[in-house]
């Protein structure tokens, strides 16, 4: 399960290049979010939703700024 999830993380991550190298960067992350609160809010129940909701917030600022790894990349 964990290499799947790494294998997923890594297709998506390229993907997700892919898309910066052709569009605004924070459109790019508006849909990824958009998509993922969807796949979210589709798959738990409210009070689970609610609980990654607030983990989110919680660990906000525990979240990576890119650096080297988004070099080549249209990233403004």
């Amino acid at each position: 399960m964990a290499d799947d999830l790494s294998l997923l993380y890594d297709r998506y991550w390229n993907v997700t290049l892919d898309a910066v190298d052709t569009n605004e960067v924070l459109a790019v992350a508006a849909v990824m979010l958009s998509q993922a609160l969807t796949l979210y809010r589709t798959a738990l129940s409210e009070h689970d939703y609610d609980r990654i909701i607030d983990s989110i917030s919680e660990l906000k600022d525990r979240v990576k700024i890119l650096g080297n790894e988004a070099a080549g990349h249209t990233m403004q």
